[in-house]
């Protein structure tokens, strides 16, 4: 037997909830795309912060060393330990008496990102009495 339902009852009805769930599931589905391009920008700034990071770690290292220990030449290390893979290479050259001219590559390995980035620091040597050496 059915029954009659009362203009004080309250709820949905089927169709008032399927109506809803179709509703919802648009709106879910427009969001897709804007979610994947959040992820990837995210994704590419936390690379660029790494690569700088590892930038700053190579010229930290040249302001340890003194004048006279830097090497003429290009050194290359494979750095894995730590979140993002890269290798570092740190070519001193000497442009002029005195001189030296210190330049940090850095480029991501593996599935990092492996676009480098440069940076370059000179150093000059005691003769010069240089105070910020």
């Amino acid at each position: 037997m059915k029954r009659a339902r009362r203009a004080d009852e309250r709820g949905f009805t089927l169709i008032e909830s399927l109506v809803a769930c179709v509703l919802v599931a648009i709106v879910l589905v427009g969001l897709g795309p804007v979610t994947l391009r959040i992820a990837r920008q995210s994704s590419a700034m936390t690379t660029d912060s790494q690569r700088a990071a590892a930038l700053a770690a190579g010229i930290g290292w040249v302001g340890t060393q003194t004048y006279d220990q830097l090497a003429t030449g290009t050194t290359c290390a494979a750095l894995t330990g730590s979140r993002w893979s890269h290798t570092r290479c740190v070519t001193v050259t000497v442009p002029q008496t005195d001189v030296k001219q210190v330049t940090v590559t850095v480029t991501g390995t593996g599935s990092a990102i492996s676009a480098s980035a440069t940076l370059m620091r000179a150093r000059v040597g005691a003769a010069s009495k240089n105070p910020f050496n």
